[in-house]
């Protein structure tokens, strides 16, 4: 990446506090394999230059990071309740946001519907449901 990066930014590109990032960049940390593809892609470099300065620094269109159709952060909020962070990488976000535009639903509105419903289902369905979509992304179904 041409540009300067903050520890901040970076970690949120690659999907992480910048405090474990910190731990990384002092030397008290090794990433694992997962981590390492992140940072390399919120880089723009190769995991092995990242890791150990060896082979081409930059990486070509063709190399792409270890696939991750979805993040989810929760936390807890002050006043109760919890706060939930959803990030939807590559074919599902894709996915997602054609149904979004089918229904002529905002991405927001589409996801807070799609989760309103599934409150309503009893317990067994949902862990169904969760089960199978695991199964989608663990296939590469989406």
């Amino acid at each position: 990446m041409a540009q300067a990066l903050s520890q901040v930014a970076l970690a949120e590109l690659a999907g992480m506090k910048s405090s474990q990032l910190s731990r990384y960049e002092a030397g008290h940390m090794v990433p694992r394999e997962r981590v390492l593809f992140d940072l390399a892609a919120a880089l723009g470099v190769r995991p092995e230059w990242l890791l150990n300065g060896t082979g081409p620094r930059t990486t070509s269109r063709d190399v792409q990071a270890v696939p991750r159709p979805l993040r989810v952060a929760t936390s807890a909020l002050p006043a109760g309740g919890t706060e939930i962070s959803l990030v939807l990488y590559d074919d599902l976000r894709t996915v997602f946001m054609e149904r979004a535009q089918r229904q002529g639903l905002t991405l927001d509105a589409f996801i807070r519907n799609a989760l309103l419903e599934l409150a309503k289902e009893p317990v067994d369905e949902k862990l169904e449901l969760a089960r199978e979509i695991k199964a989608l992304i663990d296939a590469g179904a989406v």
